[in-house]
């Protein structure tokens, strides 16, 4: 999804929103999750343990986030990150 936003003098700033999944729940993958949903993006954040073990991490987060398997996460997202180590 594309947004305009007229801001002054001719001057517009475009907004993308792009799809996210997320492999990783640590400190990494759970800080980038809650900044891409912050910014309006749609996230998918999965983990090993599966998307149960997330219930806590998405409820912190709020909206835009979704817990899911890692195949899920892989279909869901546009872009993927790896935050794994």
């Amino acid at each position: 999804m594309m947004s305009f936003y007229h801001v002054a003098n001719g001057t517009f700033i475009i907004f993308i929103e792009v799809v996210q999944g997320i492999i990783g729940s640590g400190n990494i993958g759970a800080t980038a999750a809650k900044l891409f949903a912050n910014a309006g993006h749609e996230v998918a954040i999965s983990n090993s343990r599966g998307p149960e073990s997330l219930t806590s991490v998405v409820n912190s987060i709020g909206a835009n986030v979704k817990a899911k398997s890692v195949e899920d996460a892989i279909k869901f997202g546009e872009v993927i990150l790896l935050a794994i180590p």
